[in-house]
């Protein structure tokens, strides 16, 4: 399956839906670990698009383990607390000027007109970093200082990460057997064993040409996408659809095409990045199949993180904090279901 929208975008994607049980979304809960909040609730169902997708969505410039993308400037930082480097279109690598990069709790700071940029963090280590402007959608991600050479790409705010065009190029029976496996095996750890299994599982075959949107409120859409490493040097990233109450009711994860195919530790990105459509952030501080960087095997500090997050409501936050009751008016308009920024 291929999609293309305008601009065009170059996927590769498979489809096929599982239905984790016949009422829907019957768990709405948050857990925090390490110093990231971790949203999680159970969808009523998984899709994996079943085709091949040519149009690429060039999200994320850091990856779980996949090549890194080109950099510039090249010049080596000054200190053990300088991170600098440059901010790009995600889509034709030109310059992003004017854009406000936040790196850890170090001031704001404004890119140039070549969209470079030099923030002093204050010192060595992991960061979190808040990348936004007017024209580009907001970014969230983590880099390390020091470094000279970061190149932080950014999704124009005009760009459409819902509807892709299909391609003719199908997954085997054999491929969507392997992949719903694994999902199964990762829908068991990162529920603590509260769901071993799909209730259904349903497989799309959309025609080349047709436009499928990706983005399912009730579902999450798993697919296979053409030159993601290549254009971003990521080799997969998902997001997730936030309710007010902090659960998670949907669900959209993007795995590269030749990666997906035959890597050996695709395994092992499936499951990370079904974690983050449930909801889970990246674990930072010790070993974790949602560490940034692909590797890991499932450790028990993941078992464990999984069997808490199920003792807990929607809300909860480090180090273990129960929102305040407040009083919800059960309506449609009192929900305002947003799509979170997506994560690699």
């Amino acid at each position: 399956m291929d999609f293309t929208r305008t601009p065009p975008r170059r996927i590769t994607v498979s489809q096929l839906t599982c239905r984790i049980s016949n009422d829907g979304w019957p768990h709405r809960l948050a857990f925090a670990f390490d110093s990231l909040s971790t949203r999680l609730a159970l969808p009523g169902c998984v899709q994996i698009l079943r085709a091949a997708v040519l149009c690429l969505v060039p999200v994320l410039v850091t990856s779980c383990g996949g090549a890194k993308g080109p950099s510039a400037p090249s010049e080596s930082p000054s200190s053990e607390t300088i991170v600098s480097g440059r901010t790009v279109d995600a889509i034709d690598g030109s310059a992003a000027v004017g854009v406000s990069v936040q790196v850890g709790n170090a001031p704001a700071v404004t890119t140039d007109g070549a969209g470079s940029f030099q923030t002093d963090v204050g010192g060595s280590g992991s960061f979190a970093a808040v990348i936004r402007s007017t024209t580009t959608i907001e970014r969230r991600t983590t880099v390390a200082a020091p470094v000279g050479d970061l190149r932080l790409s950014l999704i124009p705010a005009s760009f459409d990460l819902d509807a892709f065009v299909a391609s003719s190029e199908k997954m085997t029976d054999s491929e969507v057997s392997n992949l719903t496996t694994n999902l199964i095996e990762g829908l068991t750890l990162l529920t603590s064993g509260t769901y071993t299994s799909f209730g259904s599982t349903t497989v799309e075959r959309p025609a080349p040409g047709d436009i499928v949107s990706v983005q399912r409120p009730g579902k999450i859409v798993i697919g296979r996408y053409s030159g993601i490493v290549t254009a971003e040097g990521t080799i997969g990233f998902a997001t997730w659809l936030d309710q007010d109450d902090g659960a998670v009711t949907g669900g959209s994860v993007f795995l590269d095409a030749v990666f997906d195919h035959d890597d050996s530790r695709r395994r092992l990105l499936r499951i990370h990045e079904l974690g983050h459509a449930l909801g889970y952030q990246h674990v930072t501080s010790r070993p974790s199949i949602m560490n940034p960087v692909l590797g890991p095997e499932p450790t028990d500090f993941d078992r464990a993180a999984a069997t808490i997050a199920f003792q807990r409501p929607p809300g909860n936050r480090a180090p273990d904090r129960d929102p305040e009751p407040t009083i919800r008016i059960n309506s449609p308009s009192s929900s305002n279901p947003h799509w979170a920024h997506p994560v690699p």
